[in-house]
């Protein structure tokens, strides 16, 4: 069975499981080894998904194996998000049925990260990243500490000036979802840099850089100079996934006080998220494939899109007419 069956398979599964028009008290666990926006793209999808049904959202980002926190016992969403508050005409929880989702694949309200036709029709996705976009601000709100630091950051850098955000993701593990599973170079990123600079001759520019990779920020500072704008974050030295359980996960599991000496500690996940934010509020986004980049332009609909690898065709997702899919705007 390939991977499109599985996933057809499994959302079949979880479309019977549900009654429709029953309330639901929903918790949204993690899978282990999932990044912190494959984690938050579960939760949009399940806010999608079950929206009319909802009487109760708990996201419990709880487990041991969450990097993004400091205590063993932590909940991670606590860290970076309020708690998601259902109208009080729907979160009667007496009669409601409860239902608990850890998969990432479970739905397909979002595209996944695989899906290039988001970016390869950026034009013509407006409306879908726009549907997005409402529904977080409805459902999903900053801890203040978090909003107060991307406005204070904004302010000071960004204000003003035309901004050219970039995403250089390096990480190997990573090749595989980029379409010629091969990601993009550096060379690659500073070619449209240059074009945007060139475009706005004249004008103040600021490069905000977002990356996997220490090394990586180190050589856009080089060649760009004081016109780079970076936050310390939590990064691998080199072309790693800074997501050690993709690399170590069993061993990890032996061994938890390796775990959590070398996880990515709360400091991880509100640099991580600061990051998206930060390239949200640019001008433009240099990008190849990741979660990470769709939340930017979900935060910020209207940011210009410039994906890379270059050429790539377009190709709708598998799973438009699939019954389970509630959102209208998945492939317009």
């Amino acid at each position: 069975m390939n991977k499109t069956s599985m996933l057809a398979a499994s959302l079949l599964l979880s479309y019977a499981a549900i009654t429709c028009n029953s309330p639901i008290d929903l918790t949204i666990g993690i899978q282990e080894g999932a990044g912190l926006f494959a984690e938050m793209h579960k939760v949009m999808q399940c806010l999608i998904h079950y929206e009319k049904d909802l009487a109760r959202v708990h996201v419990d980002w709880s487990d041991e194996f969450f990097p993004y926190k400091d205590g063993v016992n932590d909940n991670g969403w606590d860290l970076l998000f309020e708690p998601i508050a259902i109208p009080a005409t729907r979160s009667n929880t007496q009669n409601a049925e409860k239902f608990t989702i850890d998969s990432t694949s479970v739905h397909h309200e979002l595209h996944d990260q695989c899906c290039t036709a988001p970016w390869v029709a950026y034009d013509k996705y407006l409306p879908y990243r726009q549907f997005v976009h409402e529904k977080m601000m409805k459902y999903v709100r900053l801890k203040p500490y978090i909003q107060e630091q991307w406005d204070a950051f904004y302010n000071q850098h960004m204000k003003g000036q035309v901004c050219i955000g970039v995403h250089a993701r390096v990480a190997r593990q990573h090749a595989w979802l980029v379409p010629g599973k091969r990601l993009p170079q550096l060379d690659d990123y500073y070619k449209e840099i240059d074009r945007l600079i060139k475009k706005h001759s004249g004008e103040p520019v600021k490069i905000f850089v977002a990356s996997d990779s220490h090394q990586a920020i180190q050589q856009f500072k080089e060649k760009y100079g004081d016109r780079v704008i970076t936050i310390e974050a939590f990064r691998s030295d080199e072309d790693q996934d800074p997501c050690i359980l993709y690399t170590s996960g069993d061993y990890l599991k032996k061994n938890k006080d390796v775990w959590h000496a070398k996880k990515h500690r709360a400091f991880g996940g509100i640099t991580t998220l600061l990051d998206c934010l930060h390239l949200s509020r640019c001008d433009y986004m240099i990008h190849t494939t990741s979660n990470l980049a769709f939340f930017a332009a979900y935060y910020n609909p209207n940011i210009q899109s410039v994906y890379l690898p270059k050429g790539v065709p377009f190709k709708k997702c598998p799973m438009k007419h699939h019954p389970s899919v509630v959102n209208p705007l998945l492939n317009p």
